[in-house]
């Protein structure tokens, strides 16, 4: 499994200012729960409590940054390629690439607790998601 459309890092983020740190508010722009960026105003992160995938949008259009908003909460893969399907946001094979590599459903017991912007990676074997450090989002 390859690289698919991961969102800028906080220091893409920062404007030619210094670095952000990443986020445990799911509203921000460097929320470090993100697992795909479906467009510059669509993204599906996981909730900070980690038991749901949530669809978000953003507030305005770019370049302006405006915050994050859920419009969708699931804790099934189908639910969420529901919610995506139905607002056309899965255009991209990328994306349903993505979305498909996502566990079946997401549970409240995880491997490991997640740290500041840990990446979302899929163990397939045991279809869990789980939740490591890295740099890249959802490789294999």
């Amino acid at each position: 499994m390859g690289n698919f459309s991961t969102p800028t890092t906080p220091s893409e983020n920062s404007r030619g200012g210094s670095p952000q740190a990443p986020s445990h508010r799911e509203r921000d722009e460097t929320y470090w729960g993100v697992i795909v960026a479906l467009s510059d105003r669509w993204r599906v992160i996981i909730c900070k409590d980690e038991i749901q995938f949530i669809l978000q949008k953003r507030s305005v259009p770019s370049p302006n940054t405006g915050t994050w908003a859920g419009k969708s909460y699931s804790t099934t893969r189908s639910g969420l390629i529901a919610a995506c399907s139905d607002r056309e946001l899965l255009a991209e094979a990328s994306a349903r690439q993505a979305l498909d590599a996502l566990p079946s459903r997401i549970g409240s017991k995880h491997e490991q607790r997640v740290g500041p912007h840990s990446p979302t990676q899929i163990d397939s074997a045991s279809d869990e998601l789980r939740l490591t450090a890295g740099n890249s989002l959802l490789e294999g």
